[in-house]
């Protein structure tokens, strides 16, 4: 702009002045003006810290009360609500505007927990704490939080699939962890059931141990049968890649609330349709859910003998090693987990990191190349258009950079036509040709079935037998919470 709105920052600032003045002159002087700022932009050539700072100093002049300060806006191509922003990340920036003013700072952004909001008010980093997701994932966290119950809060994970991802698709506003959120007035509180039934859950997975908390907290008794020695299921898989484990604070909620509302779970426990079926006969339980995940799919290529083929599951749980030139076959969700978690492999660790930062002792270029360099070469091969198709928008675009970041090799539209011992054949859709990519490893990714043997050897046998979660149908953790709460309500 060349106008008095425009040019240099005085300018700039001055239709955000005047608003906050004309705002002023309409409400008088004792009603409270609180202004949103971003701390940085984090956009090439709009305002920075220095910038920002100023413009506070400016607002606080014209009579604002209060100053929330997030981070960059939804422009900027550095994450701000992702799952992989560190909590708390941008409260560095409350500060920097809180030395620069004298009214009081609210810190945003990634703050999920009261024990992070405590310590960002204990430094003196900021004098209020904002939070949004967090309490749509747990209305209550202010009341647990005050009356100590912190493990009873039920945590925003920043996966954004139910809040931001359904705003982007014009859909109400939802959330994974908590099934209630948008539809409050529609569901009400949870009624305690008329008739106390004894349940037998088969899986400690996110479906099982939702539907464990809500049919406990509707007077029904609930025994798990947990396959593995510990709960969540997939949530392990999905926490990890990097910056993911914000889901382990969601299963280690479900496992908390469901010891607390005296939900038993039995680990190391190997359900089959007989013991299932005796247990019912014999009165200990009237009521059975099939909650047992599901499994991935090996796909009918043709493999040479000899050639190491891992599944993508076994990779990220850490139970296999690849080699250092590495296919993975598939493009979605999975597929990029995958890639995102092997390509961190041979970077620096954040100590390190810290450590060399502190100690002037490499140029920027270095460090960026010490923790976007890794040790194997990762080439990710999907048949379809695109990839990471299945992961919503709020999130996939971060993702994307990162494979670009890391160096991965992505190719679309590429058909896997076999596996040999010198590499992966494949067809690209693109021009119809054929090549071969080495390999030393090969990672599948194509997807996951249902595990639902035992729901389809007992629907005959168990009148009040049902099925959730992904043993239902393969799907988002999401998909599998809504309808584990749907049925617990029954």
């Amino acid at each position: 702009r060349t106008d008095r709105y425009g040019g240099d920052l005085e300018g700039r600032m001055t239709f955000g002045l005047e608003v906050v003045e004309a705002i002023r002159e309409v409400v008088g002087p004792d009603f409270p003006i609180i202004v949103r700022v971003a701390g940085n932009d984090f956009v090439p050539g709009s305002n920075t810290n220095t910038e920002s700072r100023a413009f506070c100093q400016a607002l606080e002049k014209v009579g604002v009360n209060a100053l929330n300060v997030t981070g960059g806006w939804h422009e900027t191509q550095v994450p701000q609500l992702t799952m992989n922003v560190p909590p708390g990340a941008y409260a560095y920036l409350a500060h920097g505007i809180k030395s620069a003013v004298s009214i009081p700072v609210i810190a945003c952004n990634r703050i999920n927990t009261p024990e992070l909001a405590e310590r960002i008010l204990a430094e003196g980093l900021a004098d209020f704490i904002g939070m949004a997701r967090p309490l749509l994932a747990d209305p209550e966290l202010p009341t647990k939080a005050m009356n100590g119950h912190s493990k009873m809060i039920r945590p925003c994970i920043g996966c954004n699939q139910g809040c931001l991802d359904y705003v982007f698709r014009l859909k109400p506003v939802s959330c994974l962890v908590n099934a209630e959120a948008g539809r409050e007035a529609e569901l009400g509180p949870i009624s305690q059931s008329a008739y106390a039934q004894q349940v037998l859950v088969i899986g400690a997975g996110s479906a099982g141990m939702e539907f464990a908390r809500v049919a406990s907290l509707r007077g029904h008794k609930v025994t798990i049968w947990e396959e593995a020695g510990q709960p969540g299921g997939q949530l392990a898989l999905a926490a990890a890649p990097p910056g993911r484990k914000d889901f382990l604070y969601f299963r280690n909620y479900l496992a908390n609330v469901c010891k607390a509302l005296g939900v038993v779970i039995q680990y190391n426990v190997k359900a089959t349709s007989e013991k299932i079926l005796s247990a019912v006969q014999n009165g200990e339980f009237n009521r059975v859910v099939i909650a047992t995940g599901a499994r991935p799919i090996t796909p009918s290529i043709k493999i040479e003998e000899g050639v190491e083929v891992l599944q993508a599951w076994d990779v990220l749980l850490g139970r296999k090693r690849t080699g250092q030139n590495v296919i993975i076959v598939g493009g979605g969700a999975v597929g990029v987990d995958t890639a995102l978690l092997l390509a961190e492999s041979g970077t620096i660790d954040n100590d390190t990191l810290r450590f060399l930062i502190v100690q002037q002792a490499e140029t920027d270029q270095e460090l960026h190349r010490l923790l976007t360099q890794g040790n194997k070469k990762i080439t990710v091969l999907e048949m379809a258009k695109g990839i990471g198709r299945d992961i919503g928008p709020s999130t996939r675009w971060s993702m994307l950079a990162d494979l670009q970041r890391y160096k991965v090799n992505c190719l679309d539209k590429h058909t896997v036509l076999e596996i040999r011992s010198d590499g992966v054949l494949v067809e690209s859709a693109s021009d119809n040709t054929q090549k071969v990519i080495p390999a030393d490893t090969v990672v599948l990714a194509i997807g996951s079935r249902s595990q639902n043997e035992l729901y389809n050897a007992l629907q005959d046998k168990i009148e009040n037998l049902s099925v959730i979660g992904d043993a239902a149908k393969p799907r988002k953790v999401l998909d599998a919470v809504h309808e584990a709460y749907a049925e617990g309500t029954k």
